[in-house]
């Protein structure tokens, strides 16, 4: 079974910071060895590629898209953390987008959403744009945004934990198989 895994791990807020760091632990109580990726490194073609990455404009930013197209062959989990409801309707297209990417040169095993702060920054600066701007923030957008202040939350934590836990079983009986 593979048991060495390099994480590639692209957090501006912390939101994602958060979730990886308790992926690591995870691993590492697992018995896993863990390399974070560094620019230049190479990524062993025998270790799992885990994606740790925020959400931009409905699928991988540019820092983590760039990595993840310039592997190939590679089994890739991507967690992500996204300031929308992961089970939206917008959150199953976001995904996909991510599946998709992934699937373009490599073998995605799942994609793990969870919602994250959104920088208040962000929220007041939409909120004060014309009513009629098709950005602006209504009400009901500002309780969401407000909402997501508590994210990523213990909840969100142990369930990329389980995600995880789960995608490696998966993936221990997929090599079983063989």
């Amino acid at each position: 079974m593979r048991k060495s895994a390099t994480m590639f791990i692209s957090s501006i807020t912390g939101n994602t910071r958060l979730i990886a760091n308790n992926l690591i632990e995870e691993l590492h109580q697992s018995g896993w060895r863990v390399h974070l990726y560094r620019k230049g490194n190479i990524v062993p073609k025998e270790n799992l590629v885990i994606l740790c990455f925020w959400c931009r404009r409905s699928s991988i930013e540019s820092t983590t898209l760039n990595f993840l197209r310039s592997i190939r062959g590679r089994k890739v989990i991507a967690f992500c953390t996204m300031g929308g409801n992961p089970n939206s309707p917008y959150g199953l297209r976001v995904r996909e987008n991510i599946r998709m990417e992934i699937e373009e040169n490599n073998t995605c095993l799942g994609v793990y959403l969870c919602q994250g702060r959104i920088d208040p920054e962000r929220t007041w600066r939409r909120r004060r744009l014309p009513r009629d701007h098709r950005h602006y923030l209504d009400d009901e957008g500002l309780k969401r945004h407000l909402k997501s202040q508590s994210h990523p939350d213990e909840r969100d934590v142990n369930r990329a934990k389980h995600f995880l836990a789960k995608q490696i079983r998966m993936l221990r009986i997929d090599e079983d198989k063989r």
